[in-house]
């Protein structure tokens, strides 16, 4: 599955960066990806990489998870 990571300037609220990511390790939290896409923002240099407290990093389209009432 593709999902796309965003990194978001917290005082500004501006997109810097939107990478696609593979989600074919089962076994990765969330934070394995996120960090990830930190590494080529860095690498892009869209970002301090001292700073990283600074950014929001999430899921693009991510969405809360559904409460099933049974």
């Amino acid at each position: 599955m593709l999902k796309k990571i965003k990194i978001i300037e917290r005082s500004t609220g501006n997109l810097l960066a939107l990478y696609p990511v593979r989600m074919e390790f089962p076994d990765y939290f969330d934070e394995e990806y996120f960090d990830e896409a930190w590494m080529f923002a860095i690498y892009d240099g869209v970002v301090d990489p001292d700073k990283r407290g600074d950014y929001y990093i999430q899921f693009v389209g991510e969405t809360p998870p559904t409460l099933l009432i049974v």
